[in-house]
């Protein structure tokens, strides 16, 4: 969470582009979140996946909702990984 907080107080918070957790089964498997609000309609997203759930498709799935949240809220937007 401090990291989060750092990121936010260098890049600044805008509500859509905040950091997500990604729930399996009840579990946490992961976080994702744009690294940094959009600027010039591009965005670069980070994701991870904890340890024990590597092997499982919580990665791929993370992503494709990030993608499809961006592209929600800015539909001509660039987005890199």
């Amino acid at each position: 969470m401090s990291s989060t907080a750092e990121l936010y107080a260098n890049v600044g918070y805008v509500s859509l582009w905040i950091g997500y957790l990604a729930i399996e089964s009840n579990s946490c498997v992961g976080m994702w979140t744009p690294k940094s609000p959009l600027r010039n309609n591009r965005m670069e997203i980070a994701y991870l996946t904890f340890l024990d759930y590597k092997e499982s498709y919580a990665a791929t799935c993370m992503a494709k909702v990030l993608v499809q949240i961006a592209f929600e809220g800015v539909p001509e937007m660039t987005i890199v990984a």
